[in-house]
């Protein structure tokens, strides 16, 4: 159920620039799908994830990035 609300953080792949310019300790890119939406955790930039974990990219061309979703029993998801 976590994954799947957008008022909280839990189960999401969340997006900040960690280096903004002022006193903020971090900003909130407007390009996030949620930014600015009534409601939702507008840090997240990907949702319905069980327990992400392990992004990695693939090198060259468009740098697609994958995320380990860790599964529940013995299923793991790519």
């Amino acid at each position: 159920l976590n994954g799947q609300t957008l008022a909280n953080p839990y189960g999401k792949v969340l997006r900040i620039d960690p280096t903004p310019s002022g006193t903020a300790g971090y900003t909130v890119p407007a390009d996030n799908p949620f930014a600015g939406q009534p409601g939702a955790e507008e840090t997240i930039w990907a949702y319905g994830f069980r327990n992400p974990q392990y992004l990695s990219w693939r090198r060259g061309g468009a740098g697609t990035m994958f995320i380990n979703d860790i599964g529940e029993g013995s299923i793991e998801e790519v």
